[in-house]
């Protein structure tokens, strides 16, 4: 399914932090990690820093001289040798065994790593969701904001986070969120994929979202609503049972179903929560409706809020 890794770097240690996962994955499946950095164009470097700016990079307005238009060929061409530098010293950090390659693109970041991922067939893009602004260095939570949003292939977002440990990397529980759409199902591959280069178990959860508010004005609701919304629920339960076997016999255990009433993206953010270490797997659309739940919006609040890795399955992937 995976034949290549594709993982973007701004020289960041936060950035850095989708690197064990990515090393992870390539080795359990002998494709190719490709480590990639963006220098921003000539035009985009001119503009001075803001004090901003500065700060993010250790130092004050006049820590450094500002050099003149006809040096920015010169000071262009630097941030491409540190570039350079950086992605051979990231490619010693993922790890013996695993074939690595580095690239160091032009222009703007998000559009660059999108191009570059259609390249090859079979990518896999790992990146974590901030890093760090400043010279040199673009903004990597909205770069990957970008990606997620407009990407052909299937993006692992990682949570970078300050108080990381020696676990980074590690998965403990495949969560896979359905709404009973065949798009929402085109994730199905990638977490029976990812179960088993992980060796983890899946569980599958769908939530039966009633209408908006419908708790505050029960007494308004038709007779026989909250039945309705029960029925939907054990619908939910049924489909999960049966989507759960086929999935069992794709050799994966073990399976776990969970069906819930509620709001969708909380349901999976608190699912996520309770477990070990997890990876949620889904697409980022599916149908809206009692028992479905607009799964673009959802995939969206679970990257922004979830507490782990999410891979993210594009709609056009489901085509």
């Amino acid at each position: 399914m995976y034949e290549r890794i594709l993982v973007p770097l701004d020289g960041s240690e936060l950035a850095r932090q989708a690197l064990p996962y990515a090393g992870a994955i390539a080795a359990a499946r002998s494709v190719y990690v490709e480590l990639v950095e963006v220098v921003a164009p000539l035009e985009a470097l001119i503009k001075p820093p803001t004090e901003d700016e500065f700060a993010a990079v250790g130092a004050g307005v006049g820590a450094y001289p500002w050099p003149a238009s006809d040096e920015w060929a010169g000071v262009a061409e630097r941030f491409r040798e540190e570039a350079v530098k950086r992605l051979a010293e990231a490619e010693s950090l993922i790890g013996g065994g695993t074939a690595t390659r580095s690239v160091v693109l032009d222009g703007d970041p998000a559009t660059a790593i999108i191009k570059e991922a259609d390249k090859q067939p079979g990518t896999l893009i790992v990146m974590a969701t901030h890093g760090r602004s400043g010279i040199g260095r673009w903004l990597l939570g909205s770069v990957t904001d970008k990606v997620v949003r407009h990407a052909h292939h299937p993006t692992l977002v990682v949570r970078a986070r300050d108080d990381v440990d020696g676990t980074v990397g590690t998965i403990g529980e495949v969560i896979l969120p359905l709404d009973g759409s065949s798009i929402s199902e085109a994730a199905v591959p990638h977490a029976v994929e990812m179960s088993k280069i992980l060796g983890v178990g899946i569980s599958l959860v769908r939530t039966v979202s009633p209408a908006s508010h419908a708790d505050a004005f029960a007494e308004y609701m038709p007779d026989g609503y909250a039945q309705m919304v029960e029925e939907a629920r054990e619908d939910a339960e049924e489909y999960l049972e049966g989507m759960a076997t086929r999935i069992r016999d794709q050799g994966v255990s073990p399976v776990r179903t969970e069906a819930s009433i509620g709001n969708a993206s909380s349901m999976i953010v608190d699912r996520a929560r309770a477990a070990q270490k997890p990876l949620v797997v889904m697409a980022t659309h599916g149908r809206s409706g009692l028992g479905r739940w607009v799964l673009g919006s959802v995939a969206d609040r679970v990257v922004r809020h979830g507490p782990g890795p999410v891979l993210v399955v594009r709609p056009d992937e489901a085509s």
